[in-house]
């Protein structure tokens, strides 16, 4: 499976990712990340994440609170979450009503490709991705060993209604049940199903941590590569393809990737200040869910720097 990129285009996609500063280079990053784009007016980016704003963010989150954006002459806004797999069109209606801004948004690979297939209308290009590698997979409750076998008739497993085909495919004989990201994890608790999707991250290491608090075993985890499935990149960037035809619109793109990615670089060096700033922009937010442990810092933490581990190769995706 391919990511999707715009030919011709390898300048949009020139930002790299620098992997492993310390601590002091990215205390001198953020002293001389300065703010307002050199006195200019700030450029607009609107921004569709496809997942709640977290961990799974932090160089968002970082850049945003540091100034980064800012320094680059971006002014950031954060759409309101949307249905899963709505990624897209969010993104095209907000370009098409504010053509005088940008619209960017985050999804899986896996779930934007055949989003485009099935609604060429839409003209998205993925011109970077945040994780190399998709973290998805399934869990169970701590002490509960059905994913030891993962193919058995009457496995019920939760997923996400942009993932539900993707499972169903992928394990024939399970039942498997769309479940909104609000209440999935109610249901696993509930007993109504016998698996959830999840990333191998925050969902995971919650679950991690009760069972280490009740004395239980750790909580199966199968990644879903691990059952045949190539995902491809993770919280992939993709924009409309014709604000891309556009050359302050490719500059505009290209600083908000750089800052981006600063921000990670920062997340990276520096996790307990970065959970601060997700902490901070969650609570702005009013961001509400079962998914981690509301209000634990060192949770956040935590999870910002096992994020980092996943950006730490990527950057964004090179055209072929």
């Amino acid at each position: 499976m391919a990511l999707p990129t715009l030919a011709g285009t390898r300048s949009i996609l020139s930002v790299s990712f620098r992997p492993a500063a310390p601590a002091a280079a990215a205390c001198r990053l953020l002293s001389s990340s300065g703010g307002g784009g050199g006195g200019g007016p700030l450029r607009p980016v609107a921004l569709q994440l496809d997942y709640y704003l977290s961990a799974q963010f932090a160089g968002v989150a970082v850049a945003e609170r540091q100034g980064l954006y800012a320094a680059r002459g971006v002014r950031l806004a954060l759409l309101p979450d949307c249905p899963v797999g709505e990624e897209a069109g969010s993104v095209r209606a907000h370009q098409d009503a504010h053509p005088e801004a940008l619209a960017v948004g985050t999804v899986e690979q896996n779930v934007l490709v055949p989003v485009l297939a099935k609604d060429p209308s839409l003209k998205m290009t993925a011109v970077a991705a945040m994780f190399q590698e998709s973290p998805l997979g399934l869990a169970a409750l701590p002490g509960n060993a059905v994913l030891s076998e993962p193919q058995r008739a009457g496995l019920r497993v939760g997923a996400h209604e942009d993932t539900a085909d993707l499972l169903r495919a992928l394990l024939p004989a399970a039942e498997v049940v769309a479940c909104h990201r609000d209440d999935k994890m109610g249901a696993l608790r509930r007993g109504e199903i016998d698996a959830v999707q999840v990333y191998d991250l925050m969902e995971t290491a919650m679950l991690a941590g009760e069972a280490a608090a009740a004395g239980r075993p750790a909580p199966a985890f199968v990644p879903l590569a691990d059952l045949g499935a190539q995902l491809g990149y993770s919280q992939v960037i993709f924009a409309p393809t014709d604000a891309l035809k556009d050359a302050a619109k490719i500059e505009l793109l290209k600083d908000f990737l750089a800052a981006t990615f600063d921000g990670w670089q920062l997340a990276r060096a520096l996790p307990a200040a970065a959970a601060d700033d997700v902490e901070a922009l969650m609570a702005a937010r009013g961001v509400v869910a079962d998914h981690w442990p509301a209000g634990d810092r060192a949770f956040t933490a935590e999870t910002v720097a096992r994020c980092c581990e996943r950006v730490a190769a990527a950057g964004p995706a090179a055209a072929p």
